[in-house]
């Protein structure tokens, strides 16, 4: 499940943004372990111009993008926010049942005290 989640809201509008599909065996695993290895900084901006644009003729990672990049972020961003509500649903949910769980066992635990001491009690 973190797999899918993690692919849902990082990978493949990850792979979008930088080349234009979410199906990373189009554009192939070594292609985008190569340039993620790559550390920011002039080398990377480098092998993007040299490698990525040049030699696989991939203009999405050009400036002349930036605006259709911008408004695929703020359509990811809305479509990533609504599912998200689900998950941190059920996050909650969790938390709840476990002081749910502990107020539980505290009401149970006190009313057995009581009723231990109670000389009445059979």
């Amino acid at each position: 499940m973190g797999n899918n989640i993690w692919d849902l809201f990082v990978h493949r509008p990850y792979l979008y943004l930088q080349y234009s599909t979410n199906k990373e065996s189009a554009v192939g695993k070594s292609r985008v372990n190569e340039l993620l290895a790559k550390a920011p900084g002039e080398d990377r901006q480098k092998y993007v111009e040299d490698k990525e644009v040049n030699g696989d003729g991939n203009k999405i990672m050009t400036y002349v993008q930036v605006p259709e990049r911008l408004v695929f972020t703020g359509l990811y961003m809305t479509v990533n926010a609504i599912a998200s509500i689900p998950i941190f649903a059920l996050a909650l949910l969790i938390i709840i049942l476990q002081f749910w769980f502990l107020m539980i066992a505290a009401l149970a635990q006190g009313s057995e005290t009581q009723a231990s001491s109670n000389p009445n009690y059979q």
